[in-house]
């Protein structure tokens, strides 16, 4: 570890025995692992607790310390993953429909009827009804920055959207779902807006807060690009982190040399 303090002839090494080093070993990091946690709580949102699981502890290897990161989801957040077409999950689908079925959107409107032959999949998706806080003062059932900008709106309208939906989403009671159309469509390819269809399960998690459901079915006969997942941006936060300890590593050497 390269170690020293600042003078005006630049940076000069701190004396460092053998015996000092498991201590500053040890103190290194756990301040990079401090560091790394915190990167991943400011920056991460709804991966944020996978992530955060999957980043081990300190472990000290002889004369190194090793933090890993595990995990699929976890590798995709931190180096990225092009955009790829969901549908592919059809080939692990054993449902298969045939013939005729209905579907009633919501209790308004009109059922409508689809004749499928090929295997499809039921693919369920959570809302928070309420934020984290549980103060109900910002709306969880949100389009997002990105979502926002694909389906066209403001920030006022996208608001307003919200507000609307939560308000209508709260009066749901029994088999009760909120009708097509409360908002717009996220991709010209989608079918629905995201909040077509949304019940309330008989369910309470996250600290007894109610959260909402919608699902969505895709099929072989789903329309070309209707399921392309966006890819995930690559955090980068081991290369930061590393970045960061080159700095902080004199400091914390002199710390705990008490120089």
């Amino acid at each position: 570890m390269a170690a020293g303090k600042r003078t005006k002839r630049g940076r000069q090494p701190i004396p460092l025995e053998k015996s000092d080093l498991p201590r500053v070993l040890k103190a290194a990091a756990e301040a990079a692992h401090e560091y790394w946690r915190k990167l991943a709580q400011q920056g991460l949102r709804s991966s944020r607790d996978t992530y955060l699981a999957a980043l081990s502890p300190p472990m000290a290897l002889g004369d190194k310390a090793v933090i890993e990161l595990s995990g699929q989801l976890a590798d995709y957040v931190e180096n990225g993953m092009p955009s790829w077409d969901m549908k592919q999950m059809l080939d692990l689908s054993t449902t298969w429909a045939t013939g005729y079925y209905q579907i009633f959107a919501n209790q308004y409107g009109k059922g409508r009827k689809w004749h499928e032959t090929g295997r499809y999949r039921n693919v369920p998706f959570l809302h928070d009804i309420l934020g984290k806080s549980g103060t109900g003062t910002a709306p969880a059932l949100r389009y997002g920055k990105t979502h926002t900008r694909r389906a066209r709106l403001s920030a006022a309208k996208a608001q307003k959207v919200e507000l609307s939906v939560k308000s209508a989403a709260k009066k749901l009671r029994g088999m009760g779902r909120l009708h097509d159309g409360m908002g717009p469509k996220i991709r010209g390819a989608h079918v629905n807006d995201p909040f077509s269809g949304m019940y309330r399960p008989k369910m309470r998690i996250l600290g007894g807060q109610a959260r909402y459901a919608t699902f969505r079915r895709m099929s072989d006969h789903s329309p070309a690009g209707s399921w392309m997942h966006p890819g995930i941006h690559a955090r980068n936060y081991a290369e930061q982190t590393r970045r960061w300890l080159e700095q902080a590593a004199p400091g914390i050497v002199a710390n705990v040399l008490r120089i």
